[in-house]
């Protein structure tokens, strides 16, 4: 994103344990470093707040990720998949080739973040708030995404099919370029009063309402 480039400098960490339990008992943030091939599983990372850093294929499995921030950060290539972090804030972050597979992001906020490439499927992302949010090119099949406010979200070639999205208002957005098979919405397709949607969805959503198309 726009004024996101990071040092290619920033001093590298592998054995990332002692820094994260500097953080948590000094209540510090961990910032300006470069985070590479960090393995933890079910681990405790909750309100710990990353400023300025790149996780490079980090795996955080199941991890305690309660009010994580992750602010001006590069993810590329991480693994959170079944991690706990709602309530998590993530500000001008960048997201790339990631597994965030049933990771829990409820109530979470995202302002000026882009996910590309990324295997979203099964998350949650319910109540969540979302403010610029660009995303590219993601497997979404079955995510939660219910009851969220979204401004200026942005849909490219994202995988929607059965992900629900009830009481989510797509107004103004374009998913023209979106698989949205069974998708679940409210009973009225409220959520897509707004929305731009090609003619071969049009069809799907023709079905949802049980029609036959001849």
């Amino acid at each position: 994103m726009k004024g996101m480039k990071l040092p290619e400098n920033l001093p590298v960490i592998e054995d990332v344990s002692p820094l994260l339990e500097r953080a948590r008992v000094m209540e510090e943030d961990i910032e300006g470093v470069r985070i590479v091939g960090a393995f933890l599983e079910e681990a405790n990372l909750s309100a710990l707040t990353f400023k300025g850093c790149v996780l490079e294929g980090c795996r955080l499995i199941g991890c305690d990720m309660h009010k994580v921030s992750f602010l001006r950060c590069e993810l590329r290539g991480c693994d959170f998949s079944n991690s706990h972090m709602s309530d998590a804030f993530l500000q001008r972050c960048e997201v790339r080739s990631g597994k965030w597979l049933g990771t829990d992001l409820d109530q979470s906020s995202l302002k000026e973040v882009l996910f590309q490439g990324c295997n979203l499927q099964y998350i949650n992302c319910d109540g969540s708030s979302w403010k610029d949010v660009q995303m590219q090119e993601c497997n979404l099949q079955r995510a939660y995404l219910s009851q969220c406010r979204l401004q200026k979200t942005q849909w490219t070639h994202c995988d929607l099919r059965l992900a629900n999205l009830f009481q989510t208002s797509l107004k103004g957005m374009d998913l023209s370029t979106c698989e949205l098979e069974g998708f679940l919405v409210s009973d009225t397709f409220a959520e897509l009063a707004g929305a731009k949607i090609s003619a071969p969805q049009a069809l799907d959503v023709v079905r949802l309402l049980g029609l036959e198309v001849v």
